[in-house]
């Protein structure tokens, strides 16, 4: 999902994203780093 905005350029106006417990706490960080934003996981 990121990937889909990013590529359609509006991801720069997130700030933070919450995952649910199906994404792992090493993927959440990964994605926190490689698109800089906060995620938390919720749920």
């Amino acid at each position: 999902m990121l990937e889909h905005l990013t590529l359609q350029g509006v991801a720069g106006r997130l700030e933070l994203v919450l995952v649910d417990h199906g994404v792992t706490a090493a993927a959440a960080r990964i994605l926190g780093q490689h698109h800089d934003l906060e995620v938390h996981r919720v749920g």
